[in-house]
Parts: structure tokens; C-alpha cells; sequence
């Protein structure tokens, strides 16, 4: 997986990042959030164009090197983490405060070459891990820096404190300053001036002085405060498009928040919420769903026979319109599949291939819209007389006959050979019939599909139900690309290969496999995830997709051979030349699955208006000609559900990385009901999501709420014997959307 910049960059197993680190232009890491909540530093590089996973040779740039460069003469303070690099920044401007990338394992890949000659200081994390890596950095500094000195944390302190996080009750930045400055020793700091360069006549503390961020220069014995200070307001960025550390500014009786996003961590037995400034402006439109606005299916793209159809249909079943239009158009590209192909040009033409996935939570719609066009499907295929015992019987006995037949052949072959003389012809008897006809299938096995396509290229419809189980399944088997590629060939159906139609259904939670992974699979789907909707009457009346609509799927069945092309008319050419243009230039901006799904944008659209193009005239009376070739008017209409429906429902689920964020919803309403200004973890999983999720799984949801800016946790610096409740705060305007 790769991407044209790091902040566009996912993992396939981890998902979107919570924060981005760039060392160098080449050169990032990325702090994720297990299933475990445990973080997960993953590094990235840059290759030309190109960003993608990847851990270079050691030794690793220093973070923030380029303040190192351009302050030669300022003392150097390494912490053991970035987020303490920027808060050690904020706290001490009089120094260039810098870390090292993976951690305290790491610390002997470190390029230790910027800090040549310099007068270094090390402050270590509060822990066993963190004392012994500061250890290794200074005896690896002693032929390196011109001095090295550490600073003495007390032991007493909390467990794991580094500068980025909330000090012990009264403590000040005084007393960190103090404490700095004890273990530099002799090392006079240099304040920055303007621009960055060091300034030995000004001072940090004085009257009127302002630093490198043009904010006044803040008093002696207070904490940064983002809601004076715009270049530390939440959110502010920060060199390579990073959020500067978010502080909130205590009270008297009130307790410093710890900013970092990574994970929970314990609260005060007295927290308090911070100003409203200090906060992030949450994304208020997650209360109201997760996919935010998504257009509705414009079924006036669809004849109006179908369009009618469809719209009682889910009236009856109780499912959004858009599942049952998106399964019609799955089920009737299945019908035609190769029989009829749609021409921009003579050199390129397309089948009457889709793949549809129709996305939604539990009790959405989603299976009752599909079973809704599926169960017509089914009905014209048992017209066939292929799916009954007797069929199955006449066909085994066939079978069974074939090979007697071609055992006594091959017998036959051998006396002759023995005895010089000319073999025998095969019988015709000898050859086995091809396998009975199917309309549909649940096998997503690549062999047992090609067998049952042997003989039969018109094509098939794969319905598995659950697609997130085929797509893994097709990237994590041994024979994965063997796999992959029979599942493109049945895609663009060029003969003499059969044509594969796919619907299925995905919960938000499983689009994981749609999206892992650089196979190809998920970029040919088209995806329908509509908001859930409201129950209806219950109606007694016949099904609305009844006979009609019976007798018009048999017409797209029954198309006679041969296979034949279908041209565009002159408009609809000059038309999707205009798509195609318009569709280059915007493919530049995309990148990662975005762009993998957007590139087989006029593939789409000329499949798309094709089966619109027949299901219109299978709708027709009977004797209807078919359509001689593709009208302005139907490829328009193609185009446009492409790109005005398609297109945005795709990015929603394609942005999504696999989260579900339905726990996340649940969450956040529940506190907004109940009022509440700080919850603990007890709370998120017992009461607001019911125990349906552990311990672990909790603090994963609770880390993307931290990430977001709708928690915020803060620690508990009275530790009562056993483990410490995990608390939050939060956000005021949670409660204020419930007011309103």
C-alpha cells in the first residue's frame, strides 16, 4: 500500500493513524491503537512520489533536525517520545528539545551526528525502560556531544510521567525549569528570537518578549494556554501538516490534562472540565450517524417499470430503495453477462459485469432488499429445469456413462498402440456434459466456480451473502494470486472467459477486507451504505416485482446468440469523452483505494448504462427490437448515478478503514443523554454499550474518541491501593447538542 503523502497513508492490519511524526521529508512515523489498546509505532518513508511502510537502515534522523540546524548554539534536550519533544518545546523555548524514532528500544539506531559538539541533556520517562535507554544514549554520547548531562526524576512520581504529560500536584513549570537547569549544570541557555535564531541579550520571561510564534512571552509559573496563544490552539499545525500538543490551563484546585491521544489513562479523583477554547470543535454530525450525509438513490435513473417496482418493494420489505436498485442492477448484469458488450470504440468493450455491495448494520434492510430481487433470480432458474432432483440424476447418469465410454476409448488406444495400428476417434459419447446451468451460487471457490462455468460463458451471479468473508478469504489463501487473477479475468469477461457477476452484503465493521490490501477486488465494487430506515405499515398486497417483472428477467436471459457489440451513438460518444476528460483530472488528486476505485470510473459507467439500457427494454412488450445502440440519454444517466451516487457512498466506506463506528455512536449518545461530564471505562462498557464489548475493546473505542476530541483522559495522581479507576472527560458541547 502506498500513497503520495504520509497524512494519506493507511495500514492494511492498524487502519488510519491517530497521529503522523515527520522526521524528514523522507522519513515519518505513525502512532497507532491495537484491538488491545495497546499503541503501535509503524515507519514510513518517502520514494520518490511515493510514501509507503517501510523501516530504513539505522541510523534514524533526529526528530525536529531542522531546529537543530538552525540553532547550532542552543543546549539540546532529548526526551524519549515526539509528543514529549513538542511539549518539552513549549515548556523549554530556550532549548531545541528533540527525541529519536521507535522508542526506548531504538535508541541505539539513533543518528547521533547533529549532536556533534552540542551540550545535550536527557530526560527519561519515568520507568525501567526509560532510565536504561537515556543509559545507552549517554554512554553512546560521551565521545560525541561536548557535554551530557541527566535530568533526576523523582521516584516518587507517577509511574511512566514524561514532560507531555499532567506533573504531580504541586508542581509547577518553575520546578521543571529548575530541575532542567540543575542537571545542565555550567550550560547557559540561548532563548530563541525571532525566526529562530538564538538571541543571548533577551530573556523568555521578560516584559513585552515574544517568541518564535509572535505570542506574547508568558509568565513565570504558568502552564502554556491555547486559548490566548493561537499557535498552541488546538489543532494549530505544525510543520508537515502535524497538531501541535493541546494543553488545557488549571485552576487553583484544578488538575492539567494529559493531551496525548495514544490511550486512556487513569483520572483525577477531582477533574475538571478545561475551557471551551481548549477544545477541539467536535464533528457534531457522528450523533446523527456514521456515515454522515449520503445522497439517496436517484431512482429516476431506472425505467419506470423498475423504478416503481423497486420503490413498493421496499416499502413492503422495509429496506432503503437504494439496496433493492443497486441488487436489480447486480442481478440483471448477471443475466446478460457476455451476451451483449457496450463499445466506446472498436478496440474497447465492456461486458455487463457488476460487483455490488450493499453496506449496513444489523437489522438496516440491507439482506431483506437483496432477498427481495434474489428470490426472482430464483425462480427463473428452477424454469430451467436444472435445479430439480430429476435434472440431477439425468445428468449424474450422463456423467457416469461419458466415463465408461471414454474408459473402453482409452482401452481401446492401447490395444492399438501394442499393435501398430491406426487409434481410434473419440466418441462422442465419450465427452463428459457440460455441468447443468446455474443463475446463482453462494461457492466463492475459484475451482468449483470454474467448473460450473465450463460450458456455460454467459455467466453467473455469485451471491455469498457476507462479502467481507470472500474478500479475505481471496487475499489470505496460499493460491492468492492464482485467485486474484481468475476473479479479474471473470471480471472483464474476454473471451473465452466467462462473465461474474458478485452481490453480497457488509456490515460497516468488516469493510477491513475491502479495503487491505493492493488485490484490486474491492476497486470493482460498487457500494450502497444508505441510512437505516424507519419501519412501515405492514401491507398485505401481492409482491410488487411479481410476474412483470419475471417475465422481463427471463427476456434478459433468454438474449439469443451470438454474443453481439453495442455501440454508442454519436452523442453519447462525444458525451463520455467529456466523463473520460473530466475523470483524468480529478484522478490526480486521489491516491491509496480512492484512486484505485475512482480509475475504473468509464468501466463502470459503460457497464452501468448498459444494463440500465436492457433492463429498459426487457420491460418493453414483447417483440420490442433491442436497443441497436447506447442513447445519450441512458449514458448520462449511467454517469451520473456513477459519479453522484456511487462515487460519494464509495469514499464513505472506502474513508471508513473498517472501522464500525455504530459503538462509537452509542457511546456518544448515551453520555449526551445521561449529561454526563466525565465517564469511566466501567461506564462506557457497562452501561452505554451494554457489556457487548471487553475491557480492551472499550479502550479502543474510547482511544478514537481521545483522537477525535470528544474524550479527553487525564491521570490519577492520588493512587488508592489496586488498580486505578480509567476515567475521561467530557467534551462540553456534547451536552450542549443535547440542549439544543
Amino acid at each position: 500500500m502506498s500513497a503520495r503523502d504520509f497524512a494519506d497513508l493507511t495500514h492494511a492490519d492498524h487502519g488510519t493513524p491517530l497521529r503522523w511524526w515527520r522526521y524528514t521529508d523522507g522519513f515519518a512515523v505513525a502512532n497507532f491503537v491495537d484491538r488491545t489498546g495497546r499503541i503501535i509505532i509503524m515507519p514510513a518513508v518517502r520514494n520518490g512520489e511515493r510514501c509507503y511502510w517501510h523501516e530504513p537502515l539505522p541510523p534514524l534522523p533526529l526528530y525536529r533536525a531542522a531546529a537543530l540546524a538552525a540553532r547550532p548554539d542552543a543546549p539540546v534536550l532529548v526526551v524519549e517520545s515526539e509528543t514529549a519533544a513538542e511539549a518539552a518545546g513549549v515548556l523549554f523555548p530556550d532549548h531545541v528539545c528533540t527525541s529519536w524514532p521507535g522508542g526506548s528500544n531504538a535508541v541505539n539506531k539513533a543518528d547521533l551526528g547533529p549532536l556533534q559538539g552540542r551540550d545535550v541533556i536527557l530526560w527519561p520517562d519515568n520507568d525501567g525502560a526509560g532510565l536504561t535507554a537515556m543509559a545507552r544514549l549517554q554512554t553512546r554520547l560521551q565521545s560525541v556531544a561536548r557535554t551530557v548531562a541527566k535530568v533526576d526524576v523523582p521516584r516518587s512520581w507517577p509511574n511512566g510521567w514524561d514532560v507531555a504529560k499532567s506533573p504531580p500536584a504541586g508542581t509547577t513549570p518553575d520546578t521543571l525549569r529548575a530541575m532542567l537547569r540543575d542537571a545542565g549544570g555550567g550550560i547557559r541557555a540561548q532563548p530563541r528570537q525571532e525566526g529562530g535564531e538564538t538571541n543571548r541579550a533577551a530573556s523568555p520571561d521578560a516584559p513585552g518578549a515574544r517568541h518564535s510564534s509572535g505570542a506574547p512571552a508568558r509568565r513565570a509559573g504558568s502552564w502554556p494556554d491555547t486559548a490566548s496563544d493561537p499557535a498552541l490552539r488546538a489543532g494549530a499545525p505544525l510543520q508537515g501538516g502535524l497538531a501541535r500538543p493541546q494543553w488545557r490551563a488549571p485552576g487553583n484546585d484544578e488538575q492539567a490534562c494529559d493531551e496525548d491521544p495514544a490511550g486512556p489513562v487513569a483520572v483525577s479523583s477531582s477533574p475538571a472540565p478545561s475551557p471551551d477554547s481548549a477544545w477541539p470543535e467536535p464533528d457534531l454530525s457522528l450523533l446523527d450517524g456514521h456515515r454522515g450525509h449520503l445522497p439517496a438513490f436517484p431512482v429516476g435513473v431506472l425505467p419506470a417499470f423498475w423504478r416503481d417496482g423497486c420503490g413498493r418493494a421496499a416499502q413492503d420489505a422495509g429496506a432503503p430503495v437504494d439496496y433493492l436498485a443497486l441488487a436489480l442492477l447486480a442481478v440483471g448484469a448477471s443475466l446478460i453477462g457476455t451476451a451483449r458488450r457496450i463499445s466506446p470504440v472498436p478496440a474497447w468493450t465492456e461486458p455487463c459485469v457488476l460487483w455490488a455491495a450493499l453496506v449496513g448494520g444489523r437489522s438496516s434492510g440491507k439482506t431483506r432488499g437483496q432477498e427481495a430481487v434474489l428470490r426472482l433470480l430464483r425462480v427463473l432458474e428452477d424454469s430451467l429445469g436444472t435445479t430439480s432432483d430429476a435434472a440431477r440424476h439425468r445428468h449424474l447418469a450422463a456423467l457416469e456413462s461419458a466415463r465408461q465410454v471414454a474408459r473402453w476409448w482409452r482401452q481401446q488406444v492401447h490395444n492399438t498402440a501394442m499393435a501398430g495400428a491406426e487409434p481410434p476417434e473419440l466418441p462422442p459419447d465419450a465427452v463428459a456434459p457440460p455441468p447443468l446451468r446455474q443463475l446463482i451460487t453462494g461457492e466463492p471457490a475459484v475451482e468449483t466456480l470454474a467448473d460450473m462455468l465450463r460450458g456455460h460463458r454467459r455467466g453467473i451471479l455469485m451471491a455469498p451473502g457476507a462479502l467481507a468473508g470472500w474478500l479475505d478469504s481471496t487475499a489470505r489463501r496460499v493460491r492468492r494470486h492464482r485467485n486474484r487473477s481468475a476473479w479479474l479475468r471473470w471480471w472483464s469477461a474476454i473471451p473465452p472467459e466467462a462473465a461474474v457477476s458478485v452481490l453480497g452484503t457488509m456490515e460497516p465493521g468488516s469493510t477491513a477486507a475491502a479495503v487491505a490490501g493492493d488485490d484490486g477486488l474491492a476497486a470493482r465494487l460498487l457500494f450502497a451504505c444508505p441510512e437505516p430506515r424507519p419501519p412501515q405499515a405492514l401491507s398485505d398486497r401481492a409482491a410488487p416485482l411479481g410476474p412483470a417483472a419475471l417475465a422481463a428477467l427471463a427476456r434478459l436471459r433468454d438474449l439469443p446468440e451470438p454474443p453481439r457489440v453495442v455501440p454508442l451513438s454519436a452523442g453519447a460518444r462525444l458525451r463520455f469523452e467529456d466523463f473520460r476528460q473530466a475523470h483524468a483530472v480529478a484522478a490526480s488528486r486521489l491516491d491509496g483505494a480512492e484512486a484505485a476505485w475512482w480509475s475504473k470510473g468509464p468501466a463502470s459507467v459503460l457497464r452501468l448504462a448498459g444494463v440500465m439500457a436492457f433492463l429498459a427494454w426487457a420491460s418493453q412488450p414483447e417483440g420490442t427490437a433491442e436497443p441497436p445502440m447506447l442513447e445519450l440519454g441512458t449514458l448520462e444517466a449511467g454517469a451520473g448515478l456513477w459519479q453522484r451516487y456511487l462515487w460519494p457512498h464509495a469514499r464513505a466506506v472506502l474513508r471508513s478503514g473498517g472501522i464500525d463506528r455504530e459503538p462509537d455512536i452509542k457511546v456518544l449518545r448515551w453520555i449526551r443523554q445521561h449529561a454526563k461530564t466525565q465517564v469511566s471505562r466501567e461506564d462506557l462498557r457497562a452501561r452505554a454499550l451494554c457489556r457487548t464489548c471487553d475491557a480492551g475493546e472499550t479502550d479502543v473505542i474510547a482511544a478514537r474518541l481521545v483522537a477525535e476530541g470528544w474524550l479527553r483522559p487525564v491521570e490519577n495522581v492520588h493512587r488508592p491501593p489496586g488498580r486505578p479507576p480509567v476515567r475521561w472527560v467530557v467534551h462540553p458541547r456534547l451536552c450542549e447538542a443535547r440542549d439544543a
